[in-house]
């Protein structure tokens, strides 16, 4: 059946034709709505580079606006998320409690606080998994001179009929590395090209973290009690959240330029956060590939695991680092 043909309130997944056009949207992002984020996530570089009348925000920011463009407590009531657009548009389409799987990003340059951010945004894919359906959102953010400032891959699961994730300890004999999706390949690179691997650092993602980061909007990632009407034993701080520890390690490997040299990101989120669990965020070189003979490009197997040994989040991600820093011994 042509998707034309049925009501937008009344398309349900079987329905759903892809290529399938979202919209398009215009978002500000001001320092306040930034180091929103960044502050939840306990970086304090606030995700704001630059200084004096050239500051700006990391394009890390843009993967929010796939729920909601937020101030830090208001948010403006003519913003919708790419998510939130699709899900008024087609309310038969996606079923509560739906979880954000997966994010890929490639950065080409920070954004200019308080200008506008032009994006559009399109489902490119569907399928069904494990009992699961889910879509692939596909959205290419620019400047208002048109140039490129990031392009994002969402994959989210919008209907399970399937038990979600839990927070039980991992058997010790099970491979934590390999849980979950294959964002990260585990290769391996010769030992005389490891050079500097990323610092991990430990976090404990607290409700408060949580409720920064998620707030104006209350859900099952803000409180316990909305948690375990939809059948969680506590907070699930959001997903997104890994991807913002991580950005915080690739940032401190790569430096602050890596928002602006096509640096690349690739994150599943192999299994749920909790609230207050605590987190082991680290990488290891899995490729470097000389560029000139003063650079090289570098790619980063990255992780996120909590407490119990469970791998929450897991991927790969590139950049380029002058050479003879990438060979300063770690």
């Amino acid at each position: 059946m042509n998707i034309a043909t049925i009501p937008d309130s009344e398309l349900t997944f079987e329905d759903l034709e892809v290529p399938l056009r979202i919209g398009q949207a215009t978002y500000i992002p001001t320092e306040a709505s930034t180091k929103k984020f960044a502050y939840a996530l306990e970086d304090e570089s606030g995700w704001i580079l630059g200084d004096g009348s050239d500051r700006r925000a990391h394009p890390a920011l843009l993967s929010n606006y796939l729920w909601w463009p937020q101030g830090f407590y208001i948010q403006d009531r003519t913003a919708s998320g790419h998510f939130n657009q699709l899900f008024g548009r087609f309310p038969a389409l996606i079923e509560r409690p739906y979880l954000h799987t997966r994010t890929r990003a490639i950065f080409f340059r920070a954004l200019r606080l308080d200008e506008p951010v032009h994006a559009v945004a399109d489902v490119v894919q569907k399928y069904e998994k494990r009992n699961k359906d889910y879509i692939v959102i596909q959205a290419s953010y620019c400047n208002a001179e048109g140039e490129k400032l990031a392009e994002y891959s969402h994959t989210c699961m919008i209907r399970s009929r399937a038990p979600l994730g839990n927070d039980r300890p991992v058997a010790k004999t099970a491979d934590a590395t390999s849980s979950g999706d294959d964002a990260s390949k585990n290769t391996r690179v010769d030992e005389a090209l490891k050079g500097k691997s990323p610092t991990q650092f430990d976090v404990r993602v607290t409700l408060a973290n949580a409720r920064l980061y998620s707030l104006p909007h209350e859900s099952f990632h803000t409180h316990d009690s909305l948690a375990e009407k939809v059948g969680f034993p506590r907070a699930v701080p959001q997903g997104l959240m890994s991807f913002g520890y991580l950005i915080k390690l690739c940032t401190q490997y790569f430096g602050p330029e890596w928002a602006n040299t096509s640096g690349g990101i690739d994150v599943a989120f192999t299994n749920m956060l909790f609230r207050d669990d605590l987190l082991t965020v680290g990488g290891e070189v899995i490729a470097a590939e000389s560029l000139s003979d003063s650079t090289v490009k570098v790619t980063l197997a990255i992780h996120v695991d909590n407490q119990n040994g469970r791998r929450v989040a897991a991927g790969e991600a590139s950049g380029v680092l002058p050479s003879a820093a990438f060979a300063d011994a770690h």
